[in-house]
């Protein structure tokens, strides 16, 4: 973590580009995935709000047994380059934000999730590129900004395999797979015949 946000701090710069990245990054990703997959690809959307969902209740279980403060809270000489910025606000809401919720990090599970249903809706090459460069890029930001330990990172992507396992059995129930219900006028069916 050190040498991460060390290095980071060197490049004139680069600390508050990093620091905007981890807030304009995260929730306007979020809404923009949620409401163009409401518009556009129906099915992609029920993935995405069940995997945030139950990636999500398996990240709040952790906060509440294993509550893990950020570098930034720590004595070890962690700087937090968004308190201070235009940003900080936004990043640390007054009344909603959990400052000792570093462990998983939402920032990657949740911008894996929207990556792996944004990849499965499309074929086209650049926002493909653009599923693999974001978390990555904010996987390098949680850490250089001081709000993530490196642990953190493989832990937000864990509960995004979990969210994103879950919400694949759900739609696979929904449209009307092997050992599924499938939905006919309203009412839940049986299963489909010749199983």
């Amino acid at each position: 973590e050190h040498a991460v946000q060390e290095g980071a701090l060197a490049v004139p710069g680069l600390a508050a580009v990093a620091s905007g990245f981890y807030v304009w990054g995260y929730l306007p990703v979020l809404l923009a995935a949620f409401v163009g997959t409401y518009v556009w690809h129906q099915s992609s959307y029920l993935v995405l709000r069940d995997a945030l969902l139950a990636s999500g209740v398996v990240g709040v279980a952790v906060y509440a047994f294993y509550p893990v403060a950020p570098p930034r809270f720590t004595d070890l000489g962690y700087v937090d380059t968004v308190a201070g910025t235009a940003v900080d606000a936004a990043a640390r809401p007054v009344g909603i934000a959990n400052e000792l919720a570093a462990l998983p990090s939402f920032h990657i599970g949740w911008l894996l999730v929207v990556a792996v249903v944004l990849w499965r809706a499309t074929r086209q090459v650049w926002v493909r590129a653009l599923c693999v460069l974001h978390p990555a890029a904010m996987s390098y930001v949680v850490v250089a900004t001081g709000n993530h330990w490196v642990l953190d990172v493989p832990a937000g992507a864990a509960i995004a395999v979990v969210g994103i396992v879950v919400a694949d059995r759900l739609d696979a129930r929904r449209r009307g797979s092997p050992g599924g219900t499938r939905l006919v006028s309203g009412r839940r069916a049986g299963p489909a015949a010749g199983r």
